[in-house]
C-alpha cells in the first residue's frame, strides 16, 4: 500500500502459487483510511474512514466500492471480518454493526461520460459489453476468473448514441450509431469493418 500526495493507492497479490500474482491495484482516491486490511477468505480489501468501504475481488476490477453505511456514526470505525469471511463487524461512535459478507452486493461501474445506450453478455457469461450513449464508446468487462481483468475499450466510433448486439459464438459485436454508421468488430483482435445496406438509426 501507498500514500502518494495523499491519494492512497493499493496493490494486491496473491500468493497461493510459486509465483505471485496481481489480483488487483486499487485506486482507493483521497486518504481518509484509518484501517485497511486485505482479507483473502473475504476475498475484499476494506478501508474504514467516515465509512466503510470494500473492494471485492470478485466484481469487475472497475467496479466502485461498496460504501457500507449506517446513519451519521462520525468516525472511529474498528473492523474486524470473520476468520471464514462470512461476517464484518464495525465499531463506531453510535455502537456496533455486523455485516454479512457472504451476501451478494450489487457492483457499480461508472465509465461512460453519460447514459448507457447499448449492453450485452457473452453467449457463454465471461463478460459484458456496454455502449454510451454520448460518447459513444464501447467497453468490455470481464468477469471470469479468480479476479476478474480490468475492462477495456473495445471501440470508439466517434458517433452518438451507439448500439451493439454480439453475435453467437461471443467473437463479434455489430456496433451501430444514431446514422447510418454501422461496423462489426473483432472481440478478439479489434478489426473492424464496415456493414453496408442500413439506413436511419440503429434500433434498441
Amino acid at each position: 500500500e501507498a500514500n502518494v500526495d495523499n491519494l492512497r493507492q493499493a496493490w494486491i497479490w496473491a500468493l497461493d502459487a510459486d509465483t505471485p500474482r496481481l489480483l488487483r491495484h486499487i485506486d482507493c482516491g483521497e486518504s481518509t483510511g484509518v484501517f485497511t486490511t486485505a482479507d483473502y477468505a473475504s476475498r475484499a480489501f476494506i478501508e474504514s474512514g467516515r465509512e466503510i468501504r470494500m473492494w471485492s475481488f470478485n466484481a469487475p476490477a472497475d467496479a466502485e466500492p461498496l460504501s457500507l453505511v449506517r446513519g451519521n456514526v462520525g468516525g472511529f470505525l474498528l473492523v474486524s471480518v470473520h476468520r471464514e469471511g462470512r461476517w464484518m463487524a464495525v465499531g463506531d461512535h453510535e455502537g456496533l454493526s455486523l455485516w454479512p459478507l457472504a451476501r451478494r452486493y450489487p457492483a457499480v461501474i461508472r465509465r461512460h461520460r453519460g447514459p448507457v445506450a447499448g449492453l450485452a453478455f457473452d453467449p457463454e457469461g465471461r463478460w459484458l459489453i456496454s455502449s454510451g450513449y454520448h460518447d459513444g464508446e464501447v467497453w468490455l468487462w470481464p468477469l471470469d476468473g479468480d479476479a476478474p481483468a480490468p475492462g477495456h475499450l473495445v471501440f470508439e466510433p466517434n458517433d452518438l448514441r451507439t448500439r451493439i448486439a454480439v453475435s453467437p459464438d461471443g467473437g463479434r459485436t455489430v456496433v451501430g450509431g444514431w446514422g447510418s454508421f454501422k461496423r462489426l468488430v473483432s472481440l478478439r483482435d479489434g478489426r473492424s469493418r464496415a456493414v453496408r445496406g442500413f439506413v436511419g438509426p440503429s434500433g434498441g
